[in-house]
């Protein structure tokens, strides 16, 4: 099991460092497990979702 984050993205690092911050702030947390593809790190970048969110983005809307 990896126990750090190191394997991915700075950007992805930061993303969920800050979801790790807002869950304990609310859950008594011990632990905070990340599996799937981000943990095995294997995860892909979904450009056609970027694309869509710069686009929306673009014309006001929310992105995600």
């Amino acid at each position: 099991m990896k126990t750090s984050l190191s394997h991915l993205p700075e950007a992805k690092q930061d993303a969920l460092k800050t979801v790790t911050e807002i869950v304990i702030a609310r859950v008594p947390a011990e632990m905070i497990i990340l599996f799937g593809s981000y943990a095995r790190g294997e995860w892909v970048e979904d450009y056609q979702e970027y694309r869509n969110a710069r686009k929306n983005s673009s014309e006001g809307a929310t992105c995600f």
